[in-house]
C-alpha cells in the first residue's frame, strides 16, 4: 500500500513540477512584456518632448504661424495621448507581471510541499522495512532459541 501512495506522491510531484515550469514562463513572458511596454513608453515619452520643444521653439520665432502653431500643438497633445496610453499598457503590465511571480511563488511552495510528502513517506516505508525485517529477524532467533531448548 505505501509503494502505492509514494508512486501517487511521485506523480503528484511530477504534476506540481510541470505547473511551476509553466508559472516560470508565464513569469518570464509577463517581464519580457513589461520591459518591451517600458522601452515603448520611454521611446514615445522622448518623441512628445521633442515635439514640445519644437512647439516651444516656434513660440520663439519672429515670424508666427497660428496654422502652423495650432497644427503642431495638435500633433503633440497626440503624442501626449499616445505617452499616457503606453503609461497606462506599462501598469498593465506590471500588474501582469506581479500576478504572474506570485503564482510562480505559489507553484514553488506546492513542489517543496510535495517534496516534503514525498520525503517523509518514502522515510516511513524505510523505516517500516527496517522494522519489519528486524522482527523476522528476532522471530528467527526466537524459534531458534526455542528449538534448542526443546532439545
Amino acid at each position: 500500500m505505501s509503494e502505492r501512495r509514494i508512486d501517487a506522491i511521485k506523480a503528484l510531484g511530477r504534476w506540481r513540477a510541470f505547473q511551476q515550469a509553466l508559472a516560470e514562463r508565464h513569469q518570464w513572458q509577463a517581464a519580457r512584456a513589461r520591459a518591451e511596454a517600458q522601452d515603448a513608453l520611454a521611446k514615445t515619452r522622448v518623441v512628445a518632448v521633442a515635439i514640445a520643444r519644437r512647439r516651444q521653439a516656434m513660440l520663439t520665432e519672429a515670424r508666427l504661424d497660428p496654422a502652423h502653431l495650432q497644427f503642431v500643438a495638435g500633433i503633440e497633445q497626440r503624442a501626449w495621448d499616445a505617452v499616457a496610453e503606453h503609461d497606462a499598457y506599462m501598469a498593465d503590465a506590471e500588474i501582469a507581471e506581479r500576478v504572474a511571480r506570485e503564482k510562480h511563488r505559489v507553484a514553488r511552495i506546492r513542489v517543496r510541499v510535495v517534496d516534503a510528502r514525498r520525503d517523509r513517506q518514502v522515510a516511513a516505508e524505510v523505516d517500516r522495512r527496517e522494522k519489519q525485517q528486524f522482527d523476522r529477524i528476532a522471530a528467527l532467533r526466537a524459534a531458534t532459541v526455542a528449538g534448542e531448548r526443546d532439545d
